[in-house]
């Protein structure tokens, strides 16, 4: 085996594309896909592998409790006031905002969320 076509069997191993494999080499990717084929390498076989690896440590990482994502923000105990304060219009959104000390986005989703929860329409 030549150095080329170890080079080529080991990028294959990692999951590489023949037509990448043939770039990097600067080779034709009829040629690379031969000598992986004579290998008995199959690059999407070794990426599907990698692939459920990573699954089963997430599987297995949940099964212990862990949690994946940012924390959820809970809106302050005082949310209530400030959404009523901001339905009847005694505040403005930008002092709500300031208020509850959550993020635009965070705070619409809240607000949303309270709205659902307490069947209250505007």
């Amino acid at each position: 085996m030549t150095e080329i076509e170890t080079i080529a069997h080991n990028l294959g191993k990692t999951g590489m594309t023949a037509k990448k494999i043939a770039d990097i080499l600067e080779t034709d990717v009829h040629i690379v896909t031969v000598w992986l084929h004579e290998a008995g390498i199959d690059p999407s076989d070794y990426k599907g592998r990698d692939y459920q690896r990573q699954m089963d440590g997430i599987a297995a990482a949940k099964a212990k409790g862990v949690k994946f994502g940012r924390p959820r923000v809970e809106p302050p105990d005082d949310f209530p006031d400030i959404v009523n304060a901001l339905e009847n219009k005694a505040i403005t959104t930008k002092e709500a905002l300031r208020r509850s000390g959550m993020a635009e986005a965070t705070f619409y989703r809240r607000l949303r969320e309270y709205r659902n929860t307490n069947s209250k329409n505007i």
